[in-house]
């Protein structure tokens, strides 16, 4: 169970610890919950570490999220004592809204660590319905934007009306393959391996070495026009489609095609090269 405590509780005034000791810790504790997102201003650590320290009182283990423009000179701290962070916009499912926030992500890659990820934000998939301000997105661009979230080591959260998802967006949701990536044991952070950026292109290519000894692949088309490229790998490695979840045969040799706002995952036994 989680929930959320909404921002401008100033932590550093007094009359506000002896609230949350009286109040707020004995009432997660009665109710039983074990994750805490804490949206919160103003955005420093000496607030969230307050929060952190009266956490500790819970008697079991508590995942801890700070919220709302964590601010990046203060990373080290973030990726020490908060389970996640958030730097980004709040999910507005429009296209924009998501190539910001997965851009954000690269400015926190460097300190992204076991039980400490950076937090992409909540999926609202089938909220748009209800938000005629926001654009939804097509299914393609849904499954980039899960991709995203799977492959960055994202917390995946999810922030919906139920009785509006699709059958689709439930596939999505419930990819095991995918979820896989997220879930690695090993909990290797992804790397940008290959970047083209310029006039109607925007293809990124990350690398994530998983703890069975394969490595994963995610091809992300933010761009406008469709993307093909060659690669390289053993003639005996196998490679798997995690979103069609089939096997792709080859003969030492792949030819990929990754149309315009579509993702694709791969899985490879053996290492893969770009041409």
């Amino acid at each position: 169970m989680q929930t959320c405590f909404r921002r401008f509780l100033d932590l550093r005034k007094d009359i506000v610890q002896d609230y949350l000791e009286e109040r707020v810790i004995n009432q997660l504790e009665e109710w039983g919950f074990d994750y805490l997102k804490y949206d919160w201003a103003p955005t420093d650590p000496i607030n969230a570490d307050l929060m952190r320290t009266e956490l500790t009182q819970l008697d079991r283990d508590f995942g801890f999220c700070v919220t709302v423009r964590a601010i990046k000179e203060y990373s080290n701290y973030w990726s020490k004592y908060c389970n996640s962070y958030r730097s980004n916009p709040d999910t507005l499912s429009n296209w924009d809204n998501l190539v910001e926030i997965y851009e954000t992500y690269f400015d926190f890659v460097d300190y992204i660590c076991k039980g400490h990820y950076f937090d992409l934000d909540m999926l609202d998939f089938g909220t748009c319905r209800l938000h005629t301000m926001w654009n939804c997105l097509t299914d393609d661009e849904k499954i980039m934007e899960f991709s995203m979230r799977a492959f960055l080591n994202s917390p995946i959260q999810i922030s919906s009306t139920l009785e509006n998802i699709t059958d689709f967006e439930l596939s999505v949701y419930c990819n095991d393959e995918i979820l896989a990536i997220n879930q690695d044991c090993a909990f290797n952070t992804s790397k940008l391996i290959s970047r083209v950026k310029e006039e109607n292109r925007y293809f990124d290519i990350l690398e994530k070495e998983l703890e069975d000894g394969a490595f994963a692949y995610a091809f992300f088309n933010l761009g406008k026009i469709s993307e093909n490229l060659t690669v390289s790998l053993d003639e005996n490695g196998e490679v798997r489609d995690l979103w069609a979840k089939e096997n792709i045969k080859h003969q030492g040799n792949l030819l990929l095609e990754i149309p315009s706002h579509t993702s694709k995952i791969i899985k490879s036994t053996t290492k893969i090269l770009f041409k």
